[in-house]
């Protein structure tokens, strides 16, 4: 996980990053366990986003055309 830190060190803030083969953003997930998931058309143009709150449900989403 990457941390982002105050000069003190402590933690502001943690995200993880997972990426596909053609490297377009998968998801990322906080610190916080929430989420960030990402969709891709096949000539990888970001078609949906879907945020999911530290337990799991959704909180907001979009989708595009294809």
């Amino acid at each position: 996980m990457n941390t982002s830190r105050k000069s003190d060190m402590s933690v502001i803030a943690g995200f993880e990053y997972q990426r596909d083969a053609n490297w377009n953003p998968l998801s990322i997930a906080r610190g916080d366990d929430s989420a960030v998931h990402y969709e891709h058309d096949a000539s990888n143009h970001l078609v949906g986003e879907t945020h999911k709150d530290d337990q799991g449900q959704q909180v907001y989403a979009w989708e595009g055309d294809a």
